[in-house]
């Protein structure tokens, strides 16, 4: 089976929600974290950024036959991470979800499935901790 155009856009759709949620930390705390997890929070910003964009305006066509993990449950694990994003406290475990992140959507990008399996995987862990 396909990912649909929707089911494409509903992922560029929580790519963009999760990038705005990590930008929404760094303005809300800015004055509190170092200059390098700064910079890093920021680069997995503009990439989750990118790839949003990318998803949105490019035709994906995975076999994703060969996944265990479905779209709708991608979908939850990905608004799981939103969320913790908003709630945690320790930019450490926000820089894991943002990378974990980060990772998925490379996987979608890559039109690889093995790697989508492996970082759906490694998210939900993080998401679940």
């Amino acid at each position: 089976m396909a990912i649909s155009t929707d089911q494409a856009r509903a992922l560029a759709d929580d790519f963009l929600d999760a990038a705005q949620a990590i930008d929404t930390y760094l303005e809300e705390h800015f004055n509190c974290i170092s200059r390098s997890e700064y910079e890093c929070l920021n680069e997995s910003f503009k990439t989750l950024m990118r790839i949003s964009t990318f998803t949105t305006t490019v035709a994906v066509d995975l076999a994703i036959d060969s996944l265990s993990t479905s779209i709708a449950e991608l979908n939850s694990t990905i608004q799981q991470a939103k969320e913790k994003i908003r709630t945690l406290n320790r930019v450490s475990e926000i820089i894991q979800l943002a990378s974990a992140l980060t990772d998925l959507a490379a996987g979608f990008i890559a039109k690889k499935p093995s790697a989508i399996a492996s970082s759906a995987k490694n998210l939900a862990k993080l998401v679940t901790a």
